[in-house]
């Protein structure tokens, strides 16, 4: 039965739930690769539905840009990241697919700069 949900394509493909990771990098212009399983309607290609905030839920600037080819997004600050500042990326349900399936969980993943 296929699923009527969208996807983000992951590694291990035997875990339903998306874990919530705390991860650690060393450069103040980390940019994001999310792959997802499917092409994504460019409509809910946006800063709406995907973002990143800092902890305290304030909103950082990014640019989103959306790989047709690879069903992939990039997610990259304008600016720097703070280091030492704990980050999380957000993903909302309401990115879509271009034949309308949702994610079916929302992504949030904790990250900090060193």
């Amino acid at each position: 039965m296929a699923s009527s949900y969208l996807e983000i394509d992951r590694k291990n493909t035997d875990s339903n739930v998306f874990i919530h990771e705390n991860i650690r990098y060393e450069t103040t212009r980390f940019t994001w690769k999310v792959k997802f399983n499917t092409a994504l309607d460019p409509r809910t290609v946006n800063s709406t539905n995907m973002f990143v905030t800092t902890l305290n839920q304030s909103p950082v600037h990014t640019s989103i840009i959306y790989n047709s080819v690879e069903n992939m997004i990039e997610i990259t600050p304008t600016g720097e990241y703070n280091p030492n500042e704990p980050y999380i990326l957000n993903i909302t349900k309401n990115v879509k697919s271009v034949s309308g399936k949702h994610l079916k969980h929302a992504v949030q993943i904790q990250f900090k700069i060193k």
